[in-house]
């Protein structure tokens, strides 16, 4: 590839990186990537001459200030609020404009720094793995387009300036044939700098992790956009959650620090949030629902007391979940402890985190937590059971029991109620009736994640039409029959089952795992789960779409880990940890002498075939190095410029030995000039070596180098002979010239 167009492409390639850096986190309106694209497939074109009319560059100046202008102007009428993403549009229009008015080097530089701020800012508004890679194609891009930019620049400046003077023909070269050489840069010049730009990113990464970090929420504060996932947030409506379940986002990663061994799909239930009211096409929660809540704000937020016989049975999981539009807390069966993260900047804020149980749901929520553009981790202790005791006491809780958990729709279809008493008929107990409704709908419907539109209220175009949905249909159709026949009940949702990630040692709950379902208030237990979906059907993948799908998960959850949650406290946590690690690794070290550890590593025969291998590709490829640079050293340009400058030494060196020695301060042709005085025998022989040599020097891959290197052969026979024939004539030293 020709010089400036491999310049060209790297000045690119940087500058889509910096919009890539503003664009993916999907925070601008999606027109944005349409201008973006056109923009700069377009502007490839646009260089000059074309470029260098002067109405041509003042139109453009003019519609990139009215456009800026009212950028600013729709951030102070507040229809753009946000000045982060109002200097995003900003920093598009400008680098736009430069796209198509690249006249001069400064404008390239103009475009590296804006596509630096372009990725400066990229650091608020994306704190995804993207954003990793991102910054990894940035790094190297500008090691290629800085280091051309200066040779560029270099050549440019260095020989105009040195033959901008009148001299010889033969002296002056052109810049522009130079620039085009597809030899001036090659595939392992790129290489190379590639391998040093990864090797400062390597260790400015050792330079992160050492240095003390105290978090940027303490400046900024920006509430990253998870996924929207329906069913936690304070209205459900039936159907949503056949939509979500064609979705694999990651919403949980949980570990599970005690778990001796791993199982493929962990059959546990993950609850949510739960809902008293139905209006006859959602599920919505009361206000006197979650306002009756009690809050826990010490570091360590104990919800129940649990026996000590059962301490040992307690689970620990330690949950990352993604941003939600509800504040939802999660935990395995019934939790008894939570911790939740209290960092530096929330400290210094003097904001102490709080858990907040809401008596009538049971459900969890959070507040007063910074959640710095990436998952929220916290730890949960709790027991897998499906029983919940009634906060309250039974006397203060028949209150509210029939006002809340016996609500029902205003003209709620007569026949559910008439289904309802015939499948319960001859049973008792809260218990029997729950179970008999939970098998008629397991027996007699059929679980699928497509329906048709549902013909009226969806409750009863399921039951004595279609009987065909998911999950929340069947919860939400359990929960009406019961209360029908006087059985409180409520409406849960939560997440059922999670995967195994063998890459990063977690299990992962996706959007797909999303579930609903029933809890039913039995007088002597409490609140009592009961699932009366039939077994759901599994939206997974398999094969290689597996492997890279967990792969990927697992380094977004280690860059969630170790770069964006990587703040003062787990900075000590892992120096401590490496000190235990290499405190023991030299104690074992120091237990066993260096002989001893060499005779067992070189007696295994595994070390001794992978030496052996070693050695063997090593001179394997030395090998070949070797025989494919002979084989292509004649044809090369560098090979060339090798063969010229040996037999420009040889002349000089010949002429020294006649007492023409050209001083180390002289020019080629300054040489020339004094050589015309002192020897102009030898002088015409000397000026066409001089002419073919600098030819060569400086343009070693044009269509006509083996011509010159067969004149400059020529030119250096003839000085030889030309210099036997002359006797020798020593001449003064020559002054240095100025």
């Amino acid at each position: 590839m020709p010089f400036l167009t491999l310049h060209k492409v790297c000045s690119f390639l940087l500058v889509a990186t910096g919009f890539l850096a503003v664009l993916l986190p999907n925070e601008l309106h999606p027109l944005s990537w349409l201008v973006v694209i056109v923009g700069v497939l377009v502007s490839w074109h646009f260089e000059p001459p074309r470029t260098n009319k002067k109405s041509y560059r003042q139109s453009c100046t003019v519609l990139t200030v009215f456009l800026v202008l009212a950028l600013i102007l729709l951030g102070v009428v507040g229809i753009y609020p946000n000045p982060i993403l109002l200097a995003c549009y900003i920093l598009i229009v400008l680098q736009l404009n430069k796209l198509f008015n690249r006249n001069s080097s400064r404008d390239y530089l103009q475009l590296y720094v804006l596509s630096f701020l372009m990725l400066t800012i990229g650091t608020i508004l994306n704190t995804d793995l993207g954003y990793a890679v991102t910054f990894l194609l940035y790094v190297i891009f500008i090691t290629w387009t800085l280091t051309l930019f200066h040779l560029r620049r270099e050549i440019e400046g260095t020989y105009l300036m040195r033959h901008s003077e009148d001299l010889n023909e033969a002296e002056k070269v052109d810049v522009s044939q130079i620039l085009q050489s597809k030899r001036l840069i090659r595939g392992s010049f790129l290489g190379a700098t590639s391998l040093i730009a990864l090797t400062v990113f390597a260790l400015s990464s050792v330079i992160f992790f050492l240095f003390p970090r105290i978090g940027f929420g303490l400046f900024f504060q920006r509430k990253r956009t998870g996924p929207r996932v329906s069913g936690f947030s304070n209205r459900v409506e039936l159907g949503s959650f056949g939509r979500i379940r064609l979705s694999r986002a990651v919403i949980l990663r949980i570990e599970l620090p005690h778990q001796k061994k791993p199982v493929m799909r962990l059959p546990y239930y993950w609850r949510g949030a739960s809902y008293d009211r139905y209006d006859g096409h959602s599920w919505k929660r009361s206000r006197r629902f979650y306002k009756a809540a009690r809050f826990f704000s010490p570091s360590r937020h104990v919800i129940a007391t649990i026996a000590n016989d059962k301490q040992s049975q307690l689970i620990q999981q330690i949950i990352y979940q993604e941003p939600l539009d509800f504040p939802v807390l999660f935990g395995l069966g019934r939790p008894y402890v939570i911790d939740l993260p209290m960092n530096i900047p929330t400290r210094v804020r003097h904001m102490v985190p709080r858990v907040k149980l809401e008596q009538y749901s049971d459900s969890l929520s959070y507040s007063n937590i910074l959640v710095q553009g990436s998952s929220l981790r916290y730890t949960v202790y709790s027991l897998p059971q499906d029983i919940r005791p009634a906060a309250f006491k039974p006397r203060l809780f028949a209150k509210h029991l029939k006002k809340m958990f016996l609500q029902l729709p205003p003209n709620l279809d007569s026949r559910i109620r008439r289904l309802a008493l015939r499948i319960t008929r001859g049973r008792m107990s809260h218990g029997d009736k729950a179970r008999a409704v939970q098998l008629y709908l397991q027996n007699n419907f059929t679980y699928s994640l497509s329906r048709k539109p549902s013909q009226g209220p969806p409750l009863s175009d399921f039951l004595f039409q279609q009987k065909i949905g998911h999950c929340e249909y069947f919860s939400s159709a359990m929960a009406i029959l019961l209360r029908t026949v006087k059985i409180p009940t409520r409406q849960v949702t939560g997440f059922y089952t999670a995967s195994w990630n063998a890459y990063g040692k977690y299990y992962a709950v996706r959007q797909s795992d999303a579930h609903s379902w029933v809890e039913v208030y039995e007088p002597k237990y409490g609140w009592k789960r009961y699932d009366p979906s039939p077994t759901a059907p599994t939206v997974s993948t398999h094969g290689v779409w597996k492997t890279v799908e967990e792969y990927f998960d697992s380094l977004r959850l280690a860059w969630y880990k170790w770069v964006i949650e990587y703040d003062l406290e787990n900075q000590i946590a892992f120096l401590r940890n490496m000190r235990k690690r290499m405190a023991s690794a030299s104690q074992q070290f120091n237990n066993l002498s260096i002989s001893k550890w060499f005779q067992q590593v070189w007696s295994r025969p595994v070390v001794r075939l992978s030496i052996l291998s070693l050695l063997l590709l090593l001179f394997g490829l030395i090998g070949f190095w070797r025989w494919r640079r002979k084989r292509s050293y004649p044809r090369t340009a560098k090979a060339v410029f090798f063969r010229a400058t040996k037999i420009y030494r040889n002349a000089l060196l010949i002429l020294e030995r006649n007492g023409f020695q050209r001083n180390p301060s002289e020019t080629p042709h300054e040489f020339l000039s004094r050589l015309e005085e002192e020897g102009p025998h030898c002088f015409a022989s000397m000026s066409l070596l001089t002419e073919h040599y600098l030819q060569l020097r400086y343009n070693p891959d044009n269509d006509n180098a083996s011509s010159h290197l067969e004149r400059l052969q020529f030119a250096f026979e003839s000085l030889s002979t030309q210099v036997k024939e002359k006797p020798k004539t020593p001449s003064t030293t020559p002054t240095p010239s100025a």
